[in-house]
């Protein structure tokens, strides 16, 4: 599988009340790995709440420019949630993360 990057959002997926990166995307009959957002991706996203795929790597600054609420970060367990709070703030340079 090679890695595939996550780069846009729809407009109703910007009006999402929750956002979840899968860690597989199949496109065209291919699946690929998710490892990457792309910059910009969540840009003034309403979403409350964002669930990672354990792939992701890269956040890129600015993937969550412009979002103006906390958003609460889901896991699967205790340990994986306080390690997305702790990537997703180091990485994305928004801090509104709990």
């Amino acid at each position: 599988m090679t890695a595939q990057t996550i780069t846009a959002l729809s407009k109703s997926g910007k009006k999402a009340g929750s956002l979840s990166i899968p860690v597989t995307a199949t496109i065209k009959g291919y699946k690929y790995n998710v490892t990457k957002l792309g910059n910009n991706v969540f840009k003034g996203a309403k979403a409350k709440s964002v669930a990672l795929g354990k792939n992701i790597k890269t956040i890129p600054k600015g993937a969550f420019a412009n979002c103006k609420k906390t958003i609460k970060v889901k896991g699967s367990t205790k340990k994986n949630r306080k390690a997305n709070v702790k990537l997703l703030k180091k990485k994305s340079g928004y801090k509104k993360f709990k």
